[in-house]
């Protein structure tokens, strides 16, 4: 059965991205607007990312066995998909179930159990997602189950007996460090190949202490400037040939774990076919209204191919569904405003705002203060041997603009201090005249912004 009908907004996609830009919308004053909602994956999230990752990482660190730490996992993702679903029901969207692509710059078709239909848009929003990019390494098409992506460890479909006592993990990124951490965690020994610096959104000492934490006994090596050059299934494992500067050497592991980055998500979708641009690494052209080459037609979350975190995604969601209902005050994506990253791996890392490398890159004259947490009240006590704060702030008007943390568990909740800090256009100054509880991480920031008054005491009245 085929039918038409003739819609405001159409949104292919119905996880964070495509959700927010569906609420969007609606809240601009879009009419008509229909929802996409896949016929399986519904939110990378929840089903198969940063949601469930945290519950097999919570498992393995209670010594939990791996039948209970998988049984736990798909009940966390059955309670979260609900409430996500749930929030479906508003009644200001319809959706629709099934695969949708498009045939021409405002038609996009929907193929469901029933047959298709046919949607005529105004505008059209892809919320579509990301899937796992795998490196072309030659003999990693060959592995079979012996190659694992992120899909293959955390979502529900990822059933195993046994886990693989060898791991080798391509890739030192936040999804390549937290399931090596799991992996670690439930007695597995685990080799982490990076072909650069480690942590690289960082500034470089931060990946500096990162891998010197990895030296730990009770860690797991991050061996930088390495890379793996060949794979083969050898008798019960794989046979891997590794280049660390310039030196080939073999090494035998029982599983290879992927985790290079994601791709977009746009395979059968007919993009390209309706004039969507995309640049030279294959990613859409995307501008900060959330518009494609063809401006009617907007890209919000993953699938844009950058800032693959979840409130980034939310955000270019709203931003993309408002634009997208048709007002004449549009709305702009600011990436500075929302930058926040953490992993939650053995040794966490957590960013926000700009570090002193990206200031310096944008021209940002700046003053900085970096302290080991071990140098300091409750570091000490709590013997934390590894990690590092750091504040950034321009010199200029003495406001705080960036901060970095590595090593403590709870940097994912410390760097959130910053948050209305930077918001409020506090200055190092303020900082300093803030009440800080003793001991504490958090009273660090009071330490350096000390150190910060001391370089440059204009903002620091009556220190």
């Amino acid at each position: 059965m085929s039918d038409t009908q003739t819609v405001d907004v159409i949104i292919i996609g119905s996880g964070t991205a495509g959700s927010n830009a569906a609420k969007s919308a609606a809240k601009a004053g879009a009419e008509r607007i229909v929802m996409v909602h896949p016929d399986e994956l519904i939110n990378t999230c929840v089903e198969e990312g940063c949601m469930p990752s945290k519950s097999i990482l919570a498992g393995a660190h209670r010594g939990e066995s791996l039948d209970k730490v998988l049984q736990t996992r798909n009940q966390h993702i059955e309670r979260l998909l609900t409430a996500l679903t749930d929030g479906f029901n508003t009644g200001t969207f319809d959706v629709v179930v099934g695969t949708a692509r498009l045939t021409d710059p405002h038609t996009v078709v929907v193929a469901h159990t029933e047959g298709e239909t046919t949607y005529s848009a105004t505008s059209i929003i892809i919320a579509t997602g990301s899937t796992p990019f795998i490196s072309p390494i030659p003999g990693l098409d060959t592995l079979g189950e012996k190659l694992l992506l992120s899909d293959d460890v955390v979502s529900r479909s990822a059933d195993f007996d046994t886990l693989p006592k060898r791991v080798l993990t391509i890739g030192g990124g936040p999804i390549g460090l937290e399931l090596s951490t799991f992996f670690h965690d439930m007695g597995a020994h685990v080799d982490v190949l990076q072909r650069k610096s480690a942590l690289g959104l960082f500034d470089p000492e931060f990946g500096e202490e990162r891998v010197r934490a990895s030296q730990d006994a009770d860690s797991f090596p991050i061996h930088l400037n390495c890379e793996l050059t060949q794979a083969e299934l050898d008798g019960t494992g794989v046979l891997c040939t590794i280049e660390q500067d310039g030196v080939a050497r073999t090494e035998h592991y029982d599983a290879i774990l992927v985790a290079t980055g994601r791709k977009p998500n746009i395979d059968g979708l007919g993009l390209r076919d309706v004039g969507i641009a995309f640049d030279e690494r294959n990613n859409p052209i995307v501008n900060e209204y959330m518009e494609t080459s063809v401006p009617h037609i907007f890209m919000a979350g993953d699938v844009v191919g950058h800032h693959q975190i979840l409130h980034f995604a939310a955000e270019m969601g709203k931003v993309a569904g408002h634009n997208a209902s048709g007002t004449s005050e549009k709305k702009h994506m600011d990436y500075d405003r929302h930058m926040l990253a953490v992993s939650f791996d053995q040794f966490p890392s957590a960013l926000i705002g700009l570090t002193e490398t990206e200031a310096t890159k944008r021209g940002i004259e700046v003053v900085t203060a970096t302290k080991h947490f071990n140098s300091i009240g409750l570091g000490i006590l709590k013997r934390q041997e590894y990690g590092l704060w750091k504040l950034v702030a321009d010199k200029s008007t003495g406001k705080i603009i960036g901060s970095q943390i590595v090593g403590p568990s709870s940097a994912g909740e410390l760097i959130q201090v910053l948050t209305p800090i930077i918001a409020n256009g506090n200055t190092y100054g303020d900082v300093l005249n803030m009440t800080w509880y003793h001991p504490t991480y958090a009273e660090i920031l009071q330490s350096l912004a000390r150190d910060m008054c001391t370089q440059d005491g204009r903002w620091c009245p009556g220190m």
